[in-house]
């Protein structure tokens, strides 16, 4: 779970796509590997993984179970948090 959160992103799915089709709809992405593949996300915006902050995952609330590959359904809720794994 990600904690101290700094940036939010929300947003609902209006197809069938997955969660880094729906994000870069509206938001310029950039992808590289982190933890799982060369798709997952490293900068939205402008704000990339650094200083121990990166960008998680939530789809209707579940972050244990998405990755940026994930497919959606439409009106399923993405939220995009830019936080910190460890507490200050």
């Amino acid at each position: 779970m990600a904690l101290n959160p700094v940036k939010f992103i929300e947003v609902n799915s209006a197809s069938h796509a997955t969660v880094l089709q729906v994000i870069s709809e509206k938001h310029q992405i950039k992808t590289g590997f982190v933890c799982i593949s060369d798709d997952d996300i490293v900068c939205v915006d402008g704000v990339c993984n650094r200083d121990g902050r990166y960008w998680t995952i939530e789809v209707n609330g579940d972050f244990s179970h998405v990755n940026s590959l994930t497919l959606v359904e439409p009106a399923d809720r993405i939220v995009l948090k830019y936080a910190s794994s460890t507490k200050k």
